[in-house]
């Protein structure tokens, strides 16, 4: 039971947390539904995935299972990896570019418009 409970830790906070950053990263509110509707699609997916990959054969250890999803698990943390680099990149390109237009003295506007392609609009890490 109490391994139950530390996976449980481990697991249903990052679907929020996953659904919260997602939001924060993606301006405009059709974007963000369809990031999201995309999402727990994608998640949703899991379901179909563990009839397969945990069987009884490999009862009661379930080696082969364990291993996919640990597998999956490592993966989905290196693309988190990879998008906190990347949106920390994107940060640091838009903040030089806002900082050399004010030194040239033609400051950008923030323009709304443009969502999260707007110079002005800073990735959540």
């Amino acid at each position: 039971m109490l391994t139950f409970s530390v996976a449980a830790l481990g697991i249903y906070p990052t679907t929020g947390l996953s659904i919260m950053w997602l939001q924060d990263n993606v301006s405009k509110h059709f974007k963000r539904a369809t990031m999201v509707g995309f999402t727990l699609c994608l998640g949703n997916t899991a379901g179909v995935a563990v009839g397969q990959i945990f069987t009884t054969h490999s009862a009661p250890r379930y080696i082969p299972g364990l291993t996919i999803a640990l597998g999956l698990a490592c993966f989905a943390f290196v693309d988190v990896l990879v998008l906190m680099a990347a949106f920390a990149w994107v940060n640091r390109k838009r903040a030089a570019k806002i900082l050399a237009a004010e030194q040239a003295g033609t400051p950008i506007e923030p323009n709304p418009d443009l969502g999260d392609y707007d110079v002005h609009f800073k990735y959540s890490l």
